[in-house]
């Protein structure tokens, strides 16, 4: 019988410590941030570094958010962001409400797609893509955006594409600009041979799971975003990391 009451006891004491760890496990979790991301040079940096971690930083850093970076190629990234199993990317066009998917009301960058080819075939624009085939990244979707009658042939990274490309598999190749860029030193992409064109600019958004928690976030965001942009922050992001502004920023009256 004492035994018996020894264990009741104990079993009432143990139950508000496991309450306890539960509820402190879920405000944790409200204060943490799961990103997920491909590496890219001055963007997304290995090391936790770049122009998008820092304007992550200046946004939810002073609210005393946790941040976890998780690197992964982009069209993972972005199922795990669809599956709700991280909260928030880069790198997204603007999306409608309904997606699983949900987009920052204000543009994080532009994104620029480019387009190589052998300097023998003349080019007047995307026009000249006509009846055509062109290796594309199958994650990026930049295709959708495109109207002419052409092939897209997708792959699963612009590695292969550009290698693919090289080996005569199809006449175009079409990535987004930084890529193209480090792709073009990786190979020793020949100028005198291969040119390059801007095939496409659209703005770039960053990219939240569609729970309450995403919502939250994005709201945050779209709240602190114009005062970056009014007192000049973002313009020193862009000089401190070296890139190219090509998203001309609008301050709209911020979501309340």
């Amino acid at each position: 019988m004492k035994r018996l009451i020894i264990s009741i006891c104990i079993f009432f004491i143990c139950i508000p410590m496991s309450f306890d760890v539960l509820s402190y496990g879920s405000k944790s979790d409200d204060m943490s941030i799961s990103i997920i991301t491909p590496s890219w040079k001055n963007w997304t940096n290995e090391d936790g570094t770049g122009f998008y971690f820092d304007l992550v930083n200046l946004i939810y850093g002073p609210l005393n958010y946790k941040i976890n970076i998780t690197f992964t190629p982009f069209a993972r990234a972005f199922k795990m962001i669809e599956l709700k199993k991280s909260d928030l990317m880069f790198s997204l066009y603007s999306r409608d409400e309904k997606s699983e998917v949900l987009t920052s009301q204000y543009p994080i960058d532009a994104g620029t797609i480019l387009i190589i080819f052998d300097r023998k075939l003349s080019w007047e624009g995307i026009s000249s893509l006509n009846k055509q085939n062109v290796i594309i990244p199958r994650a990026y979707n930049f295709d959708k955006f495109i109207k002419e009658d052409i092939t897209f042939m997708e792959i699963k990274n612009s590695k292969q594409g550009m290698a693919m490309f090289l080996h005569g598999r199809a006449p175009y190749f079409a990535t987004h600009y930084v890529e193209m860029l480090e792709l073009q030193n990786i190979h020793d992409i020949d100028p005198t041979k291969y040119r390059v064109e801007i095939l496409q600019q659209k703005d770039l958004h960053i990219g939240y799971a569609n729970t309450s928690k995403g919502k939250i976030l994005r709201k945050i965001f779209d709240q602190k975003m114009p005062i970056l942009i009014q007192n000049g922050q973002i313009e020193e992001l862009y000089k401190k990391w070296n890139v190219e502004q090509l998203v001309n920023f609008k301050v709209n009256t911020p979501i309340k």
